[in-house]
């Protein structure tokens, strides 16, 4: 049996990843901020909703944390997120 070449954008892939399914609410936040906290890179986050209540701003202090030693990037919907005062929308 001959082996498959790996295409170069994969070639970053381990066998060490893995994938968790999370319900949302509590447990989705938790967990999301854990592994903001607990970045060691680089943190990205995709959203289509974030908005400037409780749980927003304590997301938006994890990823200042975070930016101390992480490079960070944060991408949200302009629509679903037009409301966001100007210091958290900022780039």
């Amino acid at each position: 049996m001959s082996r498959k070449r790996i295409p170069k954008a994969l070639a970053g892939y381990t066998h060490h990843n893995k994938v968790r399914l999370v319900h949302g609410g509590h447990d989705y936040f938790s967990l999301l901020l854990q592994m903001i906290d607990n970045a060691k890179s680089t943190v990205h986050l995709q959203t289509y909703i974030y908005e400037n209540d409780a749980t927003g701003r304590l997301v938006a202090d994890a990823l200042m944390r975070a930016a101390a030693g992480n490079e960070v990037f944060v991408l949200l919907d302009g629509y679903a997120s037009q409301d966001l005062p100007k210091p958290l929308s900022r780039p």
